[in-house]
């Protein structure tokens, strides 16, 4: 009786060892019965940030441009000059008050001047610079611009 107990335990063990080999996934990307995995939030995001250069023309209170080539992998116009520390501000509900571009400041709060942002056609944004999204190749101009200017 001991004999049948430890053959039938014997057996039940060899038939479970067997479903998980027959049952386990294979390592050939071919083998269409393989599940497949999704990718997890962080390879989604690797894949799908991906790396524009744009163009920012600086024009000073004197009127001289300086360009700049910005590569960069962030979304919006703001957060990839701030990364590249080429503009500082203050944060607010709006989005980023641009104060200095390029090492230049325009506050109108002590200066009464601030940065226009134009587009490469000279046309102002609609949007500022945190709700302005980037692509390959896009140029924009930061125009040093005093209140009497308008």
């Amino acid at each position: 009786m001991k004999n049948t107990k430890l053959l039938t335990l014997i057996v039940a063990l060899l038939a479970v060892i067997l479903c998980f080999a027959s049952c386990g996934t294979s390592n050939d990307p071919t083998d269409s019965a393989a599940p497949s995995e999704a990718p997890s939030v962080s390879d989604t995001t690797a894949q799908d940030a991906k790396t524009v250069n744009i163009t920012v023309i600086v024009k000073d209170k004197d009127g001289k441009s300086t360009e700049l080539k910005v590569e960069t992998e962030k979304a919006n116009l703001a957060d990839a000059l701030v990364e590249k520390g080429l503009v500082s501000g203050d944060d607010s509900e709006y989005g980023l008050y641009i104060k200095t571009v390029n090492g230049i400041r325009a506050d109108y709060n002590e200066d009464k001047a601030y940065w226009a942002i134009l587009d490469k056609d000279g046309n102002m944004l609609s949007t500022g610079a945190s709700s302005t999204p980037v692509a390959e190749g896009d140029v924009f101009q930061f125009v040093y611009t005093p209140a009497d200017a308008q």
